[in-house]
């Protein structure tokens, strides 16, 4: 069917005529944006958070197995920040689809 586009300021009122004339605008948003609730920058804090406890964790068991720097102090900084952006993929698969359903 062909949708026709309706003169209501209000989005929810024009999703819903949309929904209901068949154009899916509800099934076209994003799943980031309808788990989060339109709070997406709580959801991406949560997932930096989580990153970095995973980080610490596994730097806490693993110690630092890379060499990536001279000085042990940076070494052990630049181990965490490479075991967060290992952790990163997980701790989004745990917030988007963990959490949010």
């Amino acid at each position: 069917g062909h949708c026709r586009h309706g003169r209501s300021e209000n989005p929810r009122h024009v999703a819903v005529e949309l929904r209901s004339l068949g154009c899916g605008v509800g099934e076209t948003r994003s799943r980031f944006i309808r788990l989060s609730g339109g709070n997406s920058m709580a959801a991406l804090i949560l997932t930096l958070i989580l990153s970095f406890v995973i980080a610490g964790l596994l730097w806490f068991t693993l110690g630092s197995r890379i060499a990536l720097a001279e000085d042990s102090s940076e070494n052990d900084l630049a181990n965490l920040v490479l075991y967060a952006l290992g952790a990163l993929p997980v701790s989004f698969v745990v917030v988007f689809f963990g959490i949010g359903g």
